[in-house]
């Protein structure tokens, strides 16, 4: 029995080093390449925002766009990306693209708080605006959430006062049915109709 035990012991522990043979080069690399993404698009980012303030504002978007093409970006990377984003499509008089890329920022940032010390006013108003109807959204959605039940609840207790008013109605025609057919009944018991005694006239006398 011991010895079972003991192998059972020594197989689990192979086993388990095995494991963590196999796992441990493949997490090192996915970190590494995870590293190398993240490394390379900061770059990019700078490039790109070189880029902007030389006002080469085609050239920034393509990079801008390949960085947030690459897979395993850290939020803050997402976040600067699209924030470089919406400032050059406003710099290229781009608004409605200008509002897709704040909306991105948004989504990874609802919180997200403009420099009003460095962005320019329409860049914050863009923001602004966005947080606005976002909060709009929210309460709207809300309000209806809240007034489905109550309108449910309004029609339930119409139809059944509707249902409750028929049975009444079928009542009260029921009653009046009955009332008829009672005055009718006692109508006919009283009828002067005349007998027959009162229509037999005597025969006329034999003419002599």
């Amino acid at each position: 029995m011991l010895k079972i035990i003991e192998n059972i012991a020594n197989n689990f522990l192979i086993g388990f080093l095995i494991l963590a043979l196999i796992i441990t080069p493949i997490s090192g690399k996915y970190s590494t390449v995870f590293a190398q993404s993240q490394n390379e698009c900061e770059k990019e980012l700078l490039n790109a925002q070189n880029k902007y303030d030389l006002g080469k504002f085609d050239e920034a978007i393509a990079i801008i766009t390949e960085c947030l093409g690459k897979e395993n970006l850290s939020q803050d990377s997402k976040m600067k990306a699209y924030r470089l984003l919406g400032l050059t499509y406003i710099a290229k008089d781009y608004l409605n693209e200008a509002k897709t890329a704040v909306s991105k920022l948004l989504d990874i940032v609802p919180n997200y708080q403009p420099d009003l010390e460095q962005d320019p006013p329409i860049f914050v108003n863009l923001v602004t605006e966005k947080i606005e109807e976002r909060k709009t959204s929210e309460t709207n959605t809300q309000t209806k959430t809240t007034e489905l039940p109550a309108k449910k609840d309004k029609q339930e207790g119409v139809k059944k006062e509707e249902k409750s008013n028929t049975i009444w109605y079928y009542i009260a025609g029921g009653a009046v049915a009955v009332a008829i057919v009672v005055v009718l009944l006692l109508s006919g018991g009283d009828d002067d109709s005349p007998t027959q005694s009162d229509n037999d006239l005597p025969d006329p006398p034999d003419l002599p």
